[in-house]
């Protein structure tokens, strides 16, 4: 049996980011290797949006040399089993006042109520009718396991735009009114940087997407006005959470 060996990953960013050191690692014949915590945090100065995709370096050494200069030093960038994802960085465009980063290409799901949840199971079984009804949006997974989309997926795209938004929900609450003869019985606001919309008036797909009702196809339901407040704050958590910006595609799971 060979001397043993150690491993250390480096991580660069060109100036983007700056990184925390990661532990040496010993490498274990048979075994498997631990894992490693490295905090990225973007350099991002006065730019609100930022991507950028770091660089891993391995570093391996017998035990007990540098990893910086010793004689066995190995080093190994990437490869055809190695993935690195983009990372993508906003301050105050998911919402104002926060900022936060996402992988680039991770499909953003919202997953965020239930049929099953008292809280929002009109508004999750309203949302589930209209995707059974052919409206989009809803989370098809390209095969067993993955994360991405498959082809048969229908994303929706999120609107920042007040005007969009004003209209998307005018068109809603015609239908509304043609639909249950009265008037919606309150308003609401979702998003902080949103502006109100009725809120016994479920609409899907929501208003703040570019597929919403004063552009598409669209459904609306009477439903409890707290439950369809609870998931509409939950949609703008999910935004920002997640990143979503204006224009960035995203998808609904409804579950049980």
């Amino acid at each position: 049996m060979g001397a043993p060996l150690q491993l250390k990953p480096y991580i660069e960013c060109g100036g983007q980011c700056t990184a925390t050191s990661a532990p040496t690692i010993d490498l274990v014949p048979g075994g498997l290797t631990n894992e490693v915590t490295i905090t990225l945090t973007p350099t991002m100065g006065s730019e609100n949006r930022m991507t950028f995709q770091p660089l891993v370096e391995y570093r391996i050494v017998r035990t007990g040399e540098s990893l910086e200069d010793g004689q066995s030093i190995s080093k190994f960038r990437g490869g055809a089993n190695s993935y690195i994802p983009e990372i993508r960085c906003d301050v105050g465009l998911a919402r104002r006042g926060t900022k936060g980063c996402v992988y680039l290409k991770a499909p953003a799901v919202f997953s965020g109520i239930s049929v099953s949840d008292p809280d929002v199971d009109e508004s999750a079984i309203h949302i589930r009718e209209a995707q059974a009804a052919g409206r989009p949006g809803k989370f098809v997974a390209a095969g067993d396991g993955s994360i991405l989309p498959g082809s048969d997926a229908s994303a929706l795209t999120r609107t920042r735009s007040q005007t969009r938004i004003k209209d998307n929900r005018d068109a809603a609450r015609k239908r509304y009114v043609e639909q249950y003869a009265e008037e919606p019985v309150c308003e609401l606001t979702t998003d902080p940087d949103d502006a109100p919309g009725p809120c016994n008036c479920d609409e899907y797909p929501f208003a703040s997407t570019n597929e919403g009702a004063s552009q598409a196809e669209f459904s609306v339901k009477r439903i409890d006005a707290r439950d369809n407040q609870r998931a509409g704050a939950r949609l703008g958590n999910f935004f920002t959470s997640q990143r979503v910006l204006e224009n960035d595609e995203f998808y609904v799971n409804i579950t049980d």
